[in-house]
């Protein structure tokens, strides 16, 4: 992305001011969040320390990165969307088949708190254990002190318009397409895979919470420590222990 400025505009100084702010912006949003994300699979499957963990993925992912450079990256993203894809519907299916169904996962989320909610430090953690009111709502109020539709149609734009758009790891799979054909096709393909999470993703964290309530949605710092080793809250283990306790052993891969 910034060769390509430096050709369409010329000189250096917004090559070198690109560089380093994306530097930036992958070294402590995006990349920080990725290998979070995949320390924390790895250590609720395998339960090696978190920091290893993280070690481990930037090993892995520094070897085939800078041996077969972005061809191996592209196949590498292609080969994962697919399993990706593949998995997450069978965890959905498996999610639904779990909890009884599409209705019965929304009438049960609604009643699903852990049973020590009320117990810890004397405080009332009510308002962290149950569910929002109107987590039926894609859209919520103005006044929501979360996710308020305002934020989500006007800031939530934004941030997607730049991602998509202006993003070094969209455009350089972008310009690398063999036509203009293929690039316009890939980019259409990747709407239509935006409508899926939804169903591939919040759906069955829903049914994690009703599956698992007790750490899921833990309110009492101890046994939030004690479940998944965070005071702050269990809810960034609910994909994995679905995973780990709905897939058969043959997908699992163990």
């Amino acid at each position: 992305m910034p060769e390509y400025l430096r050709k369409r505009f010329g000189g250096q100084r917004i090559r070198i001011y690109l560089s380093v702010l994306a530097l930036l912006l992958y070294v402590f949003t995006k990349i920080s969040a990725d290998l979070y994300a995949g320390a924390i699979f790895i250590n609720q499957s395998i339960k090696l320390e978190l920091y290893s963990s993280v070690l481990t993925l930037l090993v892995i992912s520094a070897l085939f990165t800078i041996s077969g450079g972005l061809t191996a990256v592209m196949w590498t993203d292609s080969a994962q969307t697919v399993l990706m894809l593949i998995g997450a519907f069978v965890l959905m299916i498996l999610s639904f088949i779990r909890v009884g169904g599409y209705t019965e996962l929304l009438e049960k989320f609604a009643m699903a708190q852990p049973n020590d909610s009320y117990i810890g430090y004397g405080i009332d953690n009510k308002s962290c254990s149950l569910p929002p009111d109107n987590y039926k709502h894609l859209l919520r109020s103005a006044s929501d002190p979360e996710l308020p539709w305002t934020g989500i149609t006007f800031g939530l734009t934004i941030s997607a318009v730049w991602y998509w758009c202006s993003d070094q790891v969209i455009v350089q799979r972008a310009l690398s397409a063999r036509s203009m054909v293929h690039a316009k096709a890939g980019c259409i393909l990747a709407g239509y895979l935006k409508l899926l999470p939804l169903y591939l993703l919040v759906l069955p964290g829903m049914a994690a919470r009703i599956l698992f309530p007790d750490i899921v949605a833990c309110s009492d710092p101890k046994k939030c420590e004690e479940a998944c080793g965070i005071k702050t809250g269990c809810t960034n283990v609910a994909y994995p222990m679905l995973v780990l306790n709905l897939m058969p052993a043959g997908i699992l891969g163990c």
